[in-house]
């Protein structure tokens, strides 16, 4: 995957409005349906974009079910701009469905366009399904990240309290728990507590989590080491340990994550890196490439 979490869409059949009869519409939709169930997407949006056409010829149709399901599809072959169109027009079908909102959020999140992505996700805040209120606040604490990391500004950690409430709803996610230890080393710079944090979301098999933890001490143990001389004047690295962090970077790559999510982390270690002896910051590097083999 392309993130370090699970930006999905949940694609949930029980909207508001039910089909008006058994139709074109209704059958083909479930026929998509069942091509998303089975991971045939391309095969989904053939199926789907028909279901649409018959849904739109019948007057009495008024369920948003086919325009979110092909939503859906498109979203998963990264067709994110179509996804949004009918994200969008199932909320002329069902003004206030709170999956359409959440699923528009989503897709400007992996647009890029995090303020829209949070603006969405906010109408969806109201659900009543715990299951769905869990990932709304996990997807806007992922979109506030990101954002941050976007601006490499370690002192933004607005995600926080949307990861914390996710976590609150479902304990069992390991995700909440890896951002939550990357805010309290980034933004708190509280080794302990992130330790702590990435080795509860590690026991919950959230893999990034395991990944930050075996690293966690080579990166806060430069940072804490260069701390006495933090006044001084930043030193400039060398070839050789510019390479290293750009190895470190490729590491993290290797393992499924984003340079958007591990730009605070590299940000830390090079500031860590300007403040000390170059010997020490190559020898701090090196063990950090090394977890990452």
């Amino acid at each position: 995957m392309r993130i370090p979490a699970f930006v999905v869409l949940i694609l949930c059949f029980e909207f508001s409005a039910a089909f008006a009869k058994a139709s074109p519409c209704a059958e083909k939709t479930k026929q998509g349906e069942d091509q998303i169930d089975a991971n045939n997407y391309t095969k989904a949006v053939t199926v789907l974009e028909e279901a649409v056409t018959a849904c739109g010829k019948d007057k009495n149709e008024t369920s948003a079910r086919p325009y979110v399901a092909l939503g859906k599809a498109y979203f998963e072959l990264q067709r994110y701009r179509e996804a949004i169109k009918q994200f969008e027009f199932a909320l002329t079908k069902e003004a206030n469905l709170p999956l359409a909102f959440m699923d528009l959020g989503a897709s400007y999140m992996q647009l890029g366009d995090f303020e829209k992505s949070v603006e969405w996700s906010r109408k969806a805040l109201n659900v009543s399904d715990k299951r769905m209120a869990m990932k709304v606040n996990y997807n806007i604490g992922l979109a506030l990240f990101k954002a941050a990391a976007a601006k490499n500004d370690e002192s933004d950690h607005s995600s926080e309290p949307y990861f914390a409430k996710s976590k609150e709803l479902d304990p069992s996610f390991g995700g909440n728990y890896f951002y939550l230890g990357v805010l309290k080393e980034v933004s708190y710079k509280d080794a302990a507590a992130a330790k702590a944090l990435y080795q509860q979301g590690c026991d919950r098999k959230y893999p990034q989590a395991c990944q930050y933890l075996q690293t966690i001490d080579q990166r806060m143990g430069g940072a804490q080491a260069a701390a006495p001389v933090s006044a001084g004047p930043k030193k400039e690295l060398s070839a050789e340990n510019k390479q290293l962090l750009k190895d470190i970077q490729a590491g993290y790559a290797r393992k499924g994550m984003e340079t958007k999510d591990t730009a605070p982390v590299i940000a830390n270690l090079e500031n860590a890196c300007s403040q000390m002896a170059q010997d020490q910051c190559k020898t701090m590097l090196s063990n950090v490439v090394n977890s990452l083999k």
